[in-house]
């Protein structure tokens, strides 16, 4: 019997990304909902956390070079 591993660690960004995008918007919203109800799951006083607020700094992202 042949057996398949699969090592977390050799899954890149990129290639996380990539899988990503394959997903239609109605299973990418079903991942949201998932990873939501995990992290409410692990952290129920995740719901008494007040709305996101605007940054008055900005943003930089960096991307590799």
């Amino acid at each position: 019997m042949q057996t398949i591993k699969h090592d977390r660690a050799f899954e890149s960004m990129t290639e996380k990304a990539s899988w990503f995008q394959t997903l239609s918007v109605s299973e990418r919203l079903d991942m949201l909902v998932f990873l939501t109800d995990i992290g409410l799951e692990l952290n129920p006083k995740m719901k008494e956390f007040k709305d996101a607020e605007s940054t008055t700094g900005c943003v930089l992202v960096l991307t590799p070079a």
